[in-house]
């Protein structure tokens, strides 16, 4: 097995060009053979943390790839071809830049770990609490789930195998799971549990790393907020609405508040970048002390030595410019300029971004709660008690200025049955756009006379998608959002009229035919050439 993950290692790793010492903590020679164990529980909580730590790389490749997929960001005149093919919808055979390697690291990673964490536990039983054995299984299973999904929405499929991977397995064998296929599986194993561990454990990492603090539990992916999701990708949408509902019920730093307007602009952005951020849920943390290092300022700013690789595009300033009250606060803190030139600079400080090569990038926060929550919504119909009409209400009201506006109007129900889905802790929620004072959208006013239940649906399912490319633009949502909803609908245009617009010239209809066809919406890699 080490033979095998010293090869995959030498492969590129994902955008950065940079080895496995330059990238994160992690000493690669010290990866166990299949004839060796933990001996020691601190063995163990070192070989958990170097799970971990191969996530470093995995979210900075789903956040390049998606969102050169999408219609946020562009290639500079600094970026090679591979750059420029993965944003026109065209990539060809080894595409270093759109491997999928990182993904199958990860994995190997997370089942290296299993294989050998269970045969410690064996040979010693009892040395480590059965609660806090089952929590970190748990934990490193969502992991490997999360990169099964995400490498079902970037390739629409993945090899699957959840064992170590040693000399005598011939992966040809193993099962290519398409996109579907993934979120099915997934969604059982969350469901049901796996290897008798129950995946909905969370685990207080303080107990592995003998800390304090309890922003180290969000180091995990959030089993409600993963479950949410994979609901949403499997059309379950009252599960994914109770779900996650659940979840920003459990804690009143949830219910998003006001930010007050003298500390929007720095209020916001510090809640992005920071790994202890209220509005975090799952987030991956950098730490320079750990040599650790948040690469992606190192291609989106143009002070030396940075690459200046990519950039917003027009599209993002213009969504921005069109929003109600120029949504100024989310503009200021998500793209600006450096040297005349325009730059993402959610991520850094614009002239100063070695700052900020620390900076956290999240996998799940509030906002994307919501954004899941009020798509669940407008997919429901006559369900439970609830008027049909009065979900596409909740819907906007998350997007909007937040349940506290609503609450006491007399229309508002608590559906399914008796279930106490809309917790009192939501009273007080802003919404997204209230939070930071970006005005309303106007949603019924952008409905022609008469409209059907289908076009309504269909309208607040394209506002929101606007609202993630105004809240989530370079972080890695955009980009899946409408491939979700354009799957559910059906129709190549919801996305292909869209992404188009990021192009000008004649070019714009070429891409925009591209994504006519549905299988041009997925990245076309041979997965075994990355792992032989």
């Amino acid at each position: 097995m080490k033979r095998y993950l010293h090869a995959l290692i030498l492969i590129p790793l994902a955008i950065l060009g940079v080895s496995c010492d330059e990238f994160f903590a992690l000493n690669t020679d010290d990866t166990l053979t299949e004839e060796q164990n933990y001996t020691e529980l601190a063995e163990l909580h070192s070989g958990f943390l170097g799970v971990a730590a191969t996530f470093h790389d995995v979210v900075g490749h789903t956040v390049v790839i998606s969102e050169l997929m999408g219609d946020l960001m562009t290639p500079t005149s600094n970026a090679g071809d591979e750059y420029w093919d993965i944003f026109n919808h065209e990539v060809k055979a080894n595409n270093s830049v759109a491997s999928p390697a990182p993904y199958y690291r990860a994995i190997i990673t997370c089942n290296d770990f299993l294989r050998h964490a269970l045969e410690f536990n064996a040979s010693k039983p009892g040395l480590i609490d059965e609660n806090t054995f089952h929590s970190m299984l748990a934990e490193v299973i969502r992991y490997r789930i999360w990169c099964y999904l995400t490498l079902g929405k970037i390739y629409n499929e993945a090899i699957y195998f959840d064992f170590s991977i040693s000399d005598k397995i011939d992966l040809n064998a193993c099962p290519v799971w398409d996109l579907d296929k993934i979120v099915e599986q997934s969604t059982l194993m969350m469901e049901q549990g796996v290897l008798g561990v129950n995946l909905m454990l969370k685990l207080d990492w303080n107990l592995v790393i003998k800390g304090t603090t309890a922003a180290w539990n969000l180091m995990g992916i959030n089993p409600s907020a993963l479950l949410g999701e994979l609901y949403l990708w499997g059309g379950k949408h009252d599960k994914a609405l109770l779900t996650l509902m659940s979840l920003v019920s459990s804690d009143t730093r949830y219910a998003m508040a006001e930010i007050a307007a003298a500390n929007r602009n720095t209020t916001w952005k510090n809640n992005i970048m920071s790994s202890s951020s209220t509005e975090m849920v799952s987030v991956m943390p950098y730490s320079l002390t750990y040599n650790q290092k948040n690469m992606l300022p190192y291609y989106f700013s143009n002070v030396a030595p940075n690459l200046y690789y990519l950039a917003p595009t027009g599209r993002l300033r213009e969504m921005y410019s069109y929003s109600a009250n120029g949504d100024v606060y989310r503009r200021q803190a998500t793209i600006g300029e450096e040297n005349g030139r325009d730059v993402i600079v959610k991520y850094h400080a614009p002239g100063n971004p070695s700052r900020d090569y620390n900076a956290a990038i999240p996998l799940y926060r509030v906002a994307d709660l919501y954004l899941m929550i009020a798509e669940a919504h407008n997919k429901l119909r006559l369900f439970g008690e609830t008027i049909d009409t009065e979900y596409r209400e909740i819907a906007m009201c998350f997007i909007n200025s937040g349940l506290k506006t609503y609450w006491s109007g007399s229309n508002f129900k608590q559906p399914f049955g008796n279930a106490a889905v809309y917790a009192t802790t939501l009273q007080t929620n802003a919404g997204i756009r209230g939070r930071i004072g970006a005005g309303n959208v106007n949603w019924r006013a952008a409905l022609p006379v008469g409209a059907s239940v289908d076009q309504t649906m269909r309208l607040i399912d394209s506002l929101i998608v606007n609202e993630t490319a105004l809240e989530c633009a370079y972080e890695g949502k955009r980009w899946f959002t409408l491939v979700r909803m354009a799957r559910h609908w059906n129709d190549p245009a919801f996305i292909a009229d869209v992404v188009s617009r990021k192009v000008t010239g004649d070019n714009r209809e070429a891409v925009r035919q591209r994504l006519m066809d549905e299988e041009n919406w997925f990245i076309k890699y041979e997965h075994l050439q990355v792992m032989k």
